[in-house]
Protein backbone atom coordinates (compact mmCIF):
# COMPACT_ATOMS: atom_id res chain seq x y z
CA UNK A 1 0.00 0.00 0.00
CA UNK A 2 0.94 3.68 -0.44
CA UNK A 3 -0.45 7.25 -0.70
CA UNK A 4 0.06 10.04 -3.44
CA UNK A 5 -0.98 13.57 -3.46
CA UNK A 6 -2.69 15.58 -5.58
CA UNK A 7 -3.46 19.01 -6.41
CA UNK A 8 -7.51 18.37 -6.62
CA UNK A 9 -9.57 16.25 -4.90
CA UNK A 10 -11.33 13.35 -6.69
CA UNK A 11 -14.72 11.81 -6.16
CA UNK A 12 -15.61 8.96 -4.05
CA UNK A 13 -14.91 5.67 -6.10
CA UNK A 14 -12.82 7.23 -8.48
CA UNK A 15 -9.69 7.96 -9.56
CA UNK A 16 -7.13 10.58 -9.41
CA UNK A 17 -5.89 12.15 -12.56
CA UNK A 18 -2.06 11.66 -13.09
CA UNK A 19 -1.45 15.04 -14.46
CA UNK A 20 -2.81 16.13 -10.64
CA UNK A 21 -0.39 14.31 -8.74
CA UNK A 22 2.36 15.97 -7.10
CA UNK A 23 5.72 15.81 -7.14
CA UNK A 24 7.18 13.55 -4.47
CA UNK A 25 10.05 16.03 -3.32
CA UNK A 26 7.56 18.50 -2.47
CA UNK A 27 7.64 19.34 1.20
CA UNK A 28 4.09 18.60 2.79
CA UNK A 29 4.17 22.09 5.01
CA UNK A 30 3.78 23.36 1.18
CA UNK A 31 1.09 21.60 0.00
CA UNK A 32 -0.80 21.36 3.33
CA UNK A 33 -3.67 23.64 3.66
CA UNK A 34 -4.57 22.79 7.35
CA UNK A 35 -1.89 23.78 9.39
CA UNK A 36 -2.70 23.27 12.72
CA UNK A 37 -0.67 20.25 15.18
CA UNK A 38 -3.11 16.99 14.18
CA UNK A 39 -2.52 12.71 14.36
CA UNK A 40 -4.34 10.84 12.12
CA UNK A 41 -4.32 7.03 13.32
CA UNK A 42 -4.62 4.47 10.58
CA UNK A 43 -5.20 1.06 10.70
CA UNK A 44 -6.29 -2.42 8.88
CA UNK A 45 -10.11 -1.99 9.18
CA UNK A 46 -10.24 1.85 7.44
CA UNK A 47 -11.54 1.59 4.20
CA UNK A 48 -9.53 3.53 1.58
CA UNK A 49 -12.17 6.04 0.89
CA UNK A 50 -12.08 7.11 4.15
CA UNK A 51 -8.69 7.75 4.72
CA UNK A 52 -8.69 9.77 1.84
CA UNK A 53 -11.46 11.75 3.44
CA UNK A 54 -9.67 12.07 6.85
CA UNK A 55 -6.46 13.46 5.26
CA UNK A 56 -8.56 16.15 3.76
CA UNK A 57 -10.63 16.81 6.79
CA UNK A 58 -7.37 16.76 9.41
CA UNK A 59 -4.48 18.00 6.77
CA UNK A 60 -6.41 19.48 4.13
CA UNK A 61 -4.45 17.06 2.22
CA UNK A 62 -5.69 15.48 -1.33
CA UNK A 63 -4.59 11.63 -1.26
CA UNK A 64 -4.81 8.60 -3.64
CA UNK A 65 -4.36 4.85 -2.00
CA UNK A 66 -2.63 2.93 -4.03
CA UNK A 67 -2.14 -1.09 -3.74
CA UNK A 68 0.23 -3.61 -5.81
CA UNK A 69 -1.41 -5.34 -8.28
CA UNK A 70 0.71 -8.17 -10.27
CA UNK A 71 3.54 -5.69 -10.13
CA UNK A 72 2.33 -2.07 -10.68
CA UNK A 73 0.69 0.15 -8.49
CA UNK A 74 -3.00 0.54 -9.05
CA UNK A 75 -5.58 3.61 -7.75
CA UNK A 76 -7.78 1.85 -5.13
CA UNK A 77 -10.74 3.93 -6.70
CA UNK A 78 -13.42 1.45 -7.81
CA UNK A 79 -12.12 -0.52 -4.09
CA UNK A 80 -12.71 2.62 -1.97
CA UNK A 81 -15.05 0.86 0.30
CA UNK A 82 -12.58 -1.92 0.98
CA UNK A 83 -10.54 -1.95 3.97
CA UNK A 84 -6.59 -1.93 3.84
CA UNK A 85 -6.73 -5.38 4.96
CA UNK A 86 -9.05 -6.31 2.49
CA UNK A 87 -6.99 -4.37 -0.18
CA UNK A 88 -3.77 -5.73 1.11
CA UNK A 89 -4.82 -9.35 0.42
CA UNK A 90 -6.21 -8.80 -2.79
CA UNK A 91 -2.75 -7.46 -3.56
CA UNK A 92 -0.88 -10.29 -2.13
CA UNK A 93 -3.41 -12.63 -4.00
CA UNK A 94 -2.11 -11.22 -7.48
CA UNK A 95 1.20 -11.37 -7.30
Amino acid sequence: MKIEFYAKQHHFKEGSSDVQRLDSSIALSIIRQNHTPENLAIISSDRAGDIERKFMKVFGLNIQVFRKENGSWKQTGNSDTCTLKELSDLSTHSS
